[in-house]
Parts: structure tokens; C-alpha cells; sequence
């Protein structure tokens, strides 16, 4: 399989100053008819960081399942934003977020894809560049409510089945990337957009519980993921 790809594109002069010479743009091939989305949604990440190869990647609207805006197929390496999305522009970041992790930031930890999302590898070993990050995640306090959530629910409820997915650390991974540069990019589209899905919450039994963090419950892990970046160029 090929992972990272080297070429000999010219850097952009947005990330002139970084010494990650790639956008996230250049590794992504919009399929017809979102080029005006991919452009505006990529655009507004590229603002915030850059990386330092390209991975064939492919970006496309897609009909998906009743209540899902996006997903990243690995086994493709694509990332679909739903037709339908009522936040289609931190939707994609949040799909490129799990690109990220499954191509770009096991890789700089010294790992193949195939070994295993960055995430989890921090998460199960304590190893890699997410480590630290796992640590504050997990004492802030939408991933503590939700760890205490899913401790007092019956496992064969639907409730259940739902904070399995909020608690995957992939999923805890690409929405505190999602955060990162919806709260950074100058896009004021998509800075609306995640103002208004910051506030979010998810019914289990008779809690809501918040997915996203405050800006102060953020700081930290912010910190963190811009030191992680700037270690590795990409800021």
C-alpha cells in the first residue's frame, strides 16, 4: 500500500513560513461538483496548518444515513460529507481530522497506518505524539461526563450504544481537531457554523451532555495540539 507520497509541487505561499511545505488541499482530489465546497472547506484549514507530504486522499458529497453529516473511509481514503449536512464546513474538518489521525500523525509517531490510528495507539500504550493529548482530554470535563455516563447505563441500551461513539478516542480526537480549527480558521462561515454546533449536546437517559468543550476546557487541550503541530512543522 502507498501511504506517503513525496512530489514536486511548488509550496503555497500561505504556509511560505512553516517548514511543513504541503497544504492539506494539495493531498485532496474533490470529486465533480464540490470543488467550490472542498476549496473553501480545505482552505480554511490551511489557514491554520500545514503538513509536510502529500497522501492521496479523495473528497465527495455523498448520500449517507439519515442523521450522519460525514465519515472517512480508511480502507479508500475518503472523505464523504453528507448532501444533507447542516454543517458541512466543520463537518469536513472533522472528517479530515480522522484522515489526520489514521495517515499523518501515526506516521510522525513512527507508525504504519496499518498498526493502528494515532489516537488509539496514545490511548491503549501511552506512545506517540497523542499521548499528553489523551491525558487532557480525558480529565476534561464533556469526556469525564460522558466516561461517568456510559459506567451507569444498562450495555445492551441504545443510550449505551450512542456513548460508544462519543467516547471512541478517534471520534474525541476529531472533534477537539474539529474545535482546533473551527475556533482558528478565519472562515467566518465555518466559525458560525461551529459556534452554533459548540453548543451541542447528546440525551443519555435524562442527561444532555455537552460533546464540545468550553473555550476555558479547551485552553489546554488547544495548548497541546498546537505544540504537537508546531513540533512537527506544521504550524
Amino acid at each position: 500500500m502507498h501511504f506517503l507520497m513525496k512530489n514536486c509541487t511548488k509550496k503555497n505561499p500561505i504556509v511560505e513560513s512553516r517548514s511543513a511545505p504541503y497544504t492539506i488541499a494539495q493531498s485532496f482530489t474533490p470529486i465533480l461538483g464540490v470543488k467550490s465546497y472542498s476549496k473553501q472547506m480545505l482552505g480554511a484549514i490551511d489557514e491554520v496548518h500545514g503538513v509536510p507530504d502529500i497522501t492521496p486522499l479523495v473528497i465527495r458529497k455523498a448520500t449517507l444515513e439519515r442523521g450522519i453529516e460525514g465519515e472517512f473511509d480508511s480502507f479508500k481514503r475518503e472523505v464523504r460529507v453528507s448532501r444533507d449536512a447542516l454543517h458541512p464546513l466543520t463537518t469536513g474538518f472533522h472528517e479530515v481530522g480522522h484522515a489526520l489521525d489514521f495517515l499523518f500523525l501515526n506516521v510522525a509517531s513512527g507508525y504504519l497506518p496499518r498498526q493502528g490510528w494515532a489516537s488509539e495507539i496514545a490511548l491503549k500504550g501511552g506512545k506517540g505524539l497523542l499521548a499528553e493529548w489523551v491525558n487532557l482530554t480525558y480529565a476534561s470535563r464533556p469526556v469525564s461526563e460522558l466516561y461517568l455516563a456510559q459506567a451507569s447505563l444498562d450495555k445492551v441500551s441504545e443510550d449505551y450504544e450512542l456513548t460508544l461513539y462519543y467516547f471512541d478516542i478517534r471520534e474525541i480526537w476529531a472533534r477537539s481537531y474539529e474545535q482546533f480549527i473551527g475556533q482558528n480558521c478565519n472562515d467566518r462561515d465555518a466559525r458560525i457554523e461551529f459556534s452554533a454546533k459548540r453548543r451541542k449536546t447528546v440525551r443519555l437517559g435524562s442527561r444532555a451532555l455537552r460533546v464540545y468543550w468550553t473555550y476555558k476546557e479547551f485552553a489546554p487541550i488547544e495548548k497541546e495540539i498546537r505544540a504537537i503541530f508546531r513540533a512537527l512543522g506544521w504550524l
